[in-house]
């Protein structure tokens, strides 16, 4: 084995460690709303969610959550990408979702303590706020999509 192949294998062997971990973390961080506007930058699009319909989907899904605004709706999926919300929309494979750790999202809740939350399309990211409580931190599925 030459020198470059024994970079080459040895760079491949690193990357499946980190690709293998990556789900290991938590998705999400939460922010107050300030900060999330300083960070991410302003709030381009945001749809209403009724908070007691999260918690329900929240119940109906393992470990993470994923969401998506098109067409001014709020779609929602499980971790394996069934549709959550609104029933009966069919996703496409490549469609990206923003992939969130159920646990953070439910602390959100808590802490934002308001009968609504808010999916909020930023220009490069999409943010959840409930109350003076913004959650983003999020990763996009696909490419980074959880196995559970």
């Amino acid at each position: 084995m030459n020198r470059n192949s024994i970079f080459l294998l040895l760079f491949f062997v690193i990357f499946l460690a980190c690709a293998s971990q990556s789900f290991s973390q938590t998705f999400g961080k939460i922010f107050t709303k300030e900060e999330a506007d300083n960070m991410f930058g302003k709030v381009l699009q945001s749809r209403p969610i009724p908070t007691q319909l999260v918690q329900e989907l929240l119940n109906r899904t393992n470990n993470y959550i994923m969401f998506r605004i098109e067409n001014n709706k709020v779609i929602v999926l499980d971790n394996k990408r069934n549709v959550l919300y609104p029933e009966g929309i069919i996703v496409n494979s490549q469609d990206v979702f923003t992939v969130y750790d159920v646990q953070v999202l439910a602390e959100l809740l808590n802490l934002g303590n308001s009968s609504e939350v808010n999916v909020e399309k930023r220009s490069e990211v999409l943010s959840i706020t409930s109350g003076g409580y913004t959650m983003e931190v999020g990763v996009f599925c696909p490419p980074f999509c959880p196995h559970d």
